[in-house]
């Protein structure tokens, strides 16, 4: 059996058995600024093809498919990649993935420059690349907690919350430019030249193993038991599974504004691509200022309180976007500044908790479970807002959403135990 890492001396032993704390945090900065630049790229080009696709279908079950074919692979995929990275060599994951994403896009560029493109290759392409996706995410969270000093992770964390918000903010605006100066074609080049830097500096970096489970071990050791050890971690630690009944419930609820926000914007409200472009940017804007709050203060106290009121002021900000009059644009950026200023603090917090709570050889299958979890509601939330949408407008899906969120949080709060767990 894999000791479970209880508190932080644990964690700060499997740590100094790998490398030098200090050079491994020195190369994280390296491989995080490749990974960094990738994810622009990846944002610009999301952003193009979303355009296209609105643009192109005008259909909110198009849309709601899209979505849905993302989310899949995190539940059909998820908890068998974090069981395997957890045995696979992580720096050979991170640049095999990114290496497969960058031939995903090449084909995507072949078939626009040879033929008119097809809606439902491009659903397939975007598919395949959330699969390389199931396996890059537990991959480099595993990563973090071998290369970064347990003292560092809450603001690591934070300050890794800060700029993937800032690429998220300037990704769309980036992506409206060039889709007014470019064609879709030269576009998703950007893509694979992002990925091809963020591979360089990952064969330039030297990524700590974690050595506590022999090979011999793992070939001994089922997958189906290493599965159900990664859910007894879960389990035993305390605050993790009090927490996910309301994560699957929030995803459910979140997901036709996920899905729809395109649409809602270009063609419930005819505005441009600059418009949509402002919009989300001002939703990662006030990510970026949840980030910045929460890579400056140490010490967080009464962190479930935060994480329900979070998730009320989110829902707060769906509703205000979707009463916005026709468009008022800027009431719908002061709903997204609302709504999405908690986000960060949550989100860091609560992987810090997790990355405290689990050793670093066992992050890879605990961390795709947890995903899997408060995720698996989500294809269904999916699959419902396109219809839905259909039958009674995005407004007011927008707003029952909202409504019901709001429901759902004063309820957790007043009769469940969430709030009295402790994870401070």
């Amino acid at each position: 059996m894999i000791k479970m890492v209880s508190n932080e001396k644990d964690l700060t032993e499997i740590q100094s058995e790998t490398e030098n704390p200090d050079q491994n945090f020195k190369m994280f900065k390296s491989l995080w600024f490749g990974q960094l630049v990738s994810l622009l790229g990846s944002e610009i080009v999301q952003f193009a093809l979303v355009v296209w696709l609105a643009i192109e279908t005008k259909s909110a079950i198009i849309m709601s498919l899209s979505m849905f074919l993302v989310y899949i692979p995190v539940i059909l995929v998820g908890p068998i990649a974090g069981v395997l990275v957890d045995r696979w060599d992580k720096k050979k994951v991170l640049v095999i993935t990114d290496s497969l994403q960058a031939i995903a896009t090449v084909s995507l560029i072949v078939i626009f420059y040879f033929e008119a493109p097809n809606i439902w290759f491009i659903l397939g392409l975007n598919f395949i690349r959330a699969i390389f996706q199931a396996f890059h995410r537990p991959s480099f969270v595993t990563v973090i907690s071998l290369m970064v000093p347990k003292d560092k992770l809450s603001r690591v964390n934070g300050f890794n919350q800060l700029m993937t918000a800032l690429v998220y903010m300037i990704g769309p605006l980036l992506g409206a430019l060039v889709l007014s100066i470019w064609t879709i074609q030269i576009i998703l080049w950007i893509d694979v030249i992002t990925f091809i830097i963020a591979v360089i500096f990952l064969l330039l970096v030297k990524i700590p193993k974690t050595n506590h489970i022999s090979k011999k071990e793992q070939s001994e050791q089922s997958f189906k038991e290493q599965f159900k050890e990664g859910l007894k971690y879960i389990r035993d630690s305390k605050g993790l599974s009090a927490t996910i009944g309301l994560a699957m419930l929030a995803n459910f609820l979140l997901m036709p504004i996920n899905t729809l926000f395109v649409l809602f914007i270009l063609v419930d409200h005819l505005g441009t691509e600059m418009d949509l472009a402002i919009v989300s940017a001002a939703m990662q804007l006030a990510i970026v200022a949840g980030a910045i709050l929460t890579s400056i203060k140490k010490n967080w106290k009464n962190k479930s309180q935060i994480f329900l009121l979070g998730i009320l002021f989110l829902f707060i900000g769906i509703i205000i976007i979707g009463i916005a009059p026709y468009q008022y644009f800027w009431v719908m950026v002061i709903g997204s500044f609302i709504g999405f200023l908690g986000v960060p603090i949550l989100n860091a917090m609560m992987m810090t908790i997790i990355q405290l709570a689990i050793p670093p050889e066992a992050m890879g299958r605990v961390s795709s479970i947890l995903g899997l979890m408060s995720s698996i509601a989500s294809p269904i939330g999916i699959l419902l807002s396109g219809p839905l949408a259909e039958l009674i407008g995005i407004k007011y899906l927008f707003l029952s959403s909202g409504i019901l969120g709001i429901l759902v949080v004063v309820l957790t709060y007043a009769f469940g135990s969430i709030r009295k767990l402790d994870l401070n």
